[in-house]
């Protein structure tokens, strides 16, 4: 499902602008501090309900301004986001919605410079990585991550209480429904990462060179299986064992919420195959091309589960990448609707060029070039 049309009203630095996009390739050109990004951002947003640049949903809001809107026209869809200072509504056709029916309305895949960090942050930025696709592809998976979150919630705020010495309700309810959710939550990510593997074995080959890339949940539960049995005993015993720590420390110490991600490229040298964590060990240009191929697994993580190809959203990305990997990238960008910042038309080969529309962003406004 494709965007056929945006119209952004005192967003970010738009007052009211209205663009018409190609179902297939949208160069959009302009100097920095232009809005390129930010259009790139309400494109995301409509697909997400959450903005990748901030969690303050008033500095959406164009500055003096009460409060914005996005208004998104797919094929058969039209989906708008009001922007108010304390919140957003949704609306599908017009209907008003919650934020969860929105995701996985429209499929997008989002790649800027600074996702090297998933590569090189915090173990937050890998879970965020993982939870974003299985909540577009997985209904299920988007609601009991967020009630997980609820009885993280809760349950710290009563081992808090009980550390203090007041009297709260028994913590032993809260710990059946943490293993419960915990453990679906453990058990969906187990198989995404494997999916993901089998995606990245083959793209490996392309991007980088005599090495395979590989993801591995870490956990403190050392889990090796998806079956939710096991899981869930090991949980229960882990929580267990672990009662009197908790309540010392007024903290959930084991759970979903965690987990890292180990990101390693995987090599035969001789006899043996040798492995090395890029976040620890890694080069800027290893990381550079780890990142690539996680991006373009995504794409083909998510096209296998929802039998739909998402648009892809290159935020100035072409620019980080050796003349290879360029190339690599702009083959991709013929297999679906796909959007490209830059600052300089110039970096594109002409035949893209030739095959892309066109648009120049000045101030807040967005002007096509019109058709030679």
């Amino acid at each position: 499902m494709a965007l056929a049309q945006l119209r952004l009203i005192s967003f970010r630095n738009y007052s009211n602008q209205t663009v018409t996009f190609s179902n297939k390739l949208n160069l959009i050109i302009g100097r920095n501090a232009q809005g390129k990004t930010n259009l790139l951002e309400a494109i995301n947003l409509l697909a997400t309900t959450k903005s990748n640049r901030t969690g303050n949903d008033a500095e959406l809001i164009k500055w003096s301004r009460e409060k914005g809107s996005i208004l998104g026209k797919l094929d058969h869809t039209e989906i708008e986001m009001i922007i108010e200072q304390n919140g957003k509504k949704y609306y599908i056709n017009r209907k008003l919605r919650q934020a969860t029916d929105l995701i996985g309305k429209f499929l997008v895949v989002f790649f800027s410079p600074e996702d090297i960090r998933i590569i090189s942050g915090e173990p937050i930025l890998r879970r965020k990585f993982l939870d974003r696709l299985l909540a577009i592809t997985d209904k299920k998976y988007l609601a009991e991550l967020s009630k997980l979150q609820r009885i993280l919630k809760i349950r710290n705020k009563i081992l808090y209480m009980q550390k203090l010495g007041k009297k709260v309700s028994d913590l032993s309810i809260w710990n059946k429904q943490l293993v419960e959710t915990g453990s679906f939550v453990w058990s969906k990510r187990l198989s995404a990462l494997a999916i993901l593997n089998k995606i990245l074995t083959v793209i490996s080959k392309k991007i980088l060179v005599n090495q395979t890339l590989l993801l591995t949940l870490r956990n403190n539960l050392d889990l090796k299986t998806e079956e939710l049995a096991d899981i869930k005993a090991k949980y229960q015993g882990k929580i267990d064992r672990l009662g009197s720590l908790e309540q010392e420390r007024a903290l959930t110490l084991v759970g979903p919420h965690r987990d890292d991600i180990q990101v390693e490229v995987e090599e035969l040298i001789g006899e043996r195959f040798i492995k090395k964590d890029l976040k620890i060990f890694g080069s800027r240009g290893e990381q550079r091309a780890a990142i690539l191929a996680l991006k373009l697994a995504e794409l083909e993580f998510i096209e296998n589960e929802k039998k739909s190809r998402p648009s892809l959203l290159l935020d100035d990305v072409l620019s980080e990448f050796d003349d290879d990997h360029q190339k690599l990238l702009i083959a991709t960008v013929y297999k679906q609707q796909t959007f490209i910042t830059s600052t300089s038309i110039d970096i594109f080969p002409l035949p893209l060029v030739k095959n892309s529309k066109v648009f120049y962003v000045s101030e807040g406004e967005v002007e096509a070039e019109r058709p030679r």
